[in-house]
């Protein structure tokens, strides 16, 4: 027989075996080689061929297996518990028996002790009866206030307990100061602009030929996305302002760009290098890039999944890799960001249910990217939300869907009040948020667009609510804006604010 080396990986329930190991039944999740080069699903699979657990043995030394999904190894080690006794040890077919067996001699051989029992008078109340008269005398006369209990937090919620209970995710290294701002708004907003459209059709282009003849074209992207980063770095707060007041979607892809944007924005805060912000930027552009193989049916489906949609939905992660495959002069990263990007720091994404440090940290910014979009961007008019209120949705999220780290940083990336958000004054007066202040985030630039009494402003109000003694003074933000005016669209401030233009598309200079 052979020996059994197999090892933990990830979780309990993931073993890595020897690939001459492999027997009927199992399920194969992962692989010690490039998944492209084989002919399996990427989503792992159940062994139930003979010539297919030839090929593995071929193909791979060794093989990860979810014993939750398939069988176990025949002789696989037991577990002990904290209590000493052994957790059983999954058999092939039936009932472990030997497991069974084992423990019956053990609680054959333990002494058994009962207590004395306490005997009480004939008329006395049960100490049931009793603890019930008391709590409901104590209930009565109690003041309608909750207090803790000693010995337990105060503030112990159903979130907090699911954070903890989470798994950790890797903390990435940060350095902030690795860019510097080096473009201003007023002289980068016309290339930023030409050059999101750009990338815009682009990318629209090459969904089509996906649509049309199942070619992924990777190398049209790169020319596009290379001057997007380049703006990025300069001056994050270009497409920032960009994104927050661009009104309408211009293509049914836009939302794939616009999350790309948003996750190299999050990695210039952390300070990644230009190269890793390229590969990041492409693995999130080409996150649903499997959708245009499904259904457009499906793809445009309104309301709540049915279970048989649900799981078609969940193709989209394996037709995208088999997209991929197509260019294998790809960075592995980008086929790890879109096999992941649905994935969740607490296990409950799919499709492999991968949680904390299984996930690659660039498919965590790409989730939260997708995940921020979303937010701003539903397909349901009644669920968007500006994004402040995105980001507060966010952080009461993090370590259950995304790690809290990211959070932080993607807050302190785009502002206490983002640039583009439509906010209160203290004077009840309507202003959009214009530009930040970095030494003092929460009094930012803005301009005013309503009045206090709801009239429209003809002429917005540049205001420096950070400068007290001219017309900021006495002026604050006092929440965001509950609603926004039906009468106002924000795409028509987008270069209102930035002075004259003179020339064309990225040749115009503003004076």
């Amino acid at each position: 027989m052979a020996q059994n080396n197999y090892s933990f990986a990830f979780a309990e329930h993931l073993i890595k075996i020897p690939s001459d190991q492999l027997v009927m039944g199992m399920y194969v999740y992962e692989l010690d080689c490039d998944w492209s080069r084989t002919p399996f699903e990427s989503d792992g699979f159940l062994l139930q061929k003979k010539e297919d657990r030839d090929l593995l043995t071929v193909l791979c030394k060794k093989v990860t297996i979810d014993i939750k999904r398939g069988v176990a190894p025949p002789e696989r080690k037991a577990v002990t518990n904290d209590r000493g006794i052994e957790a059983p040890s999954k058999a092939i077919f039936g009932i472990d028996t030997a497991y069974w067996s084992k423990q019956a001699k053990k609680l054959a051989n333990t002494p058994i002790t009962l207590s004395p029992k306490r005997s009480r008078p004939t008329n006395a109340p049960s100490q049931k009866t009793a603890r019930t008269s008391e709590a409901r005398a104590a209930k009565a006369n109690k003041p309608q206030t909750k207090t803790a209990s000693p010995g337990k937090p105060r503030n112990l919620t159903i979130l907090s307990n699911a954070r903890s209970a989470a798994p950790d995710a890797t903390r990435i290294k940060i350095n902030r100061d690795r860019y510097r701002t080096t473009q201003s708004m007023k002289k980068g907003i016309d290339k930023a602009l030409w050059n999101y459209r750009k990338l815009q059709r682009t990318f629209q282009l090459v969904c089509w030929q996906i649509r049309r003849r199942g070619v992924l074209n990777v190398q049209l992207l790169q020319n596009p996305i290379a001057s997007t980063i380049a703006h990025i770095l300069q001056n994050p707060q270009i497409y920032i302002w960009l994104l927050n007041t661009e009104d309408k979607a211009k293509t049914k892809t836009t939302y794939c760009v616009r999350a790309a944007i948003w996750a190299a924005i999050l990695a210039r805060q952390f300070g990644f290098s230009r190269p890793n912000i390229e590969v990041l930027f492409m693995g999130t552009l080409l996150c649903d890039v499997g959708l245009n193989l499904l259904p457009t049916q499906l793809v445009n489906k309104r309301g709540p999944f049915k279970r048989p949609d649900y799981q078609n939905y969940q193709k989209h992660v394996g037709l995208g890799l088999k997209l991929l495959a197509q260019s294998p002069e790809l960075d592995e990263r980008i086929t790890q960001i879109v096999r992941f990007h649905h994935e969740r720091q607490d296990g409950r994404g799919f499709p492999r249910g991968s949680s904390g440090k299984q996930i690659p940290p660039m498919a965590r910014f790409a989730n939260l990217a997708y995940c921020f979009e979303r937010l701003l961007r539903s397909n349901y008019p009644q669920r968007k939300v500006s994004p402040i209120k995105a980001i507060n949705r966010l952080y009461t999220k993090r370590a259950l869907n995304f790690s809290e780290q990211m959070i932080l940083e993607f807050i302190h990336a785009l502002g206490t009040y983002p640039v583009g958000t439509l906010v209160e004054l203290s004077t009840r007066e309507l202003a959009l948020v214009v530009e930040q202040n970095p030494k003092a985030r929460l009094y930012p630039k803005v301009a005013l667009l309503y009045a206090d009494n709801g009239a429209r402003i003809d002429e917005p109000v540049l205001i420096d609510l950070a400068l007290q003694g001219g017309a900021g003074a006495g002026r604050s933000i006092s929440a965001n804006a509950k609603l926004v005016p039906e009468d106002l669209d924000l795409s028509d401030f987008t270069l209102r604010f930035w002075g004259k233009q003179l020339g064309v598309g990225p040749f115009s200079l503003r004076l």
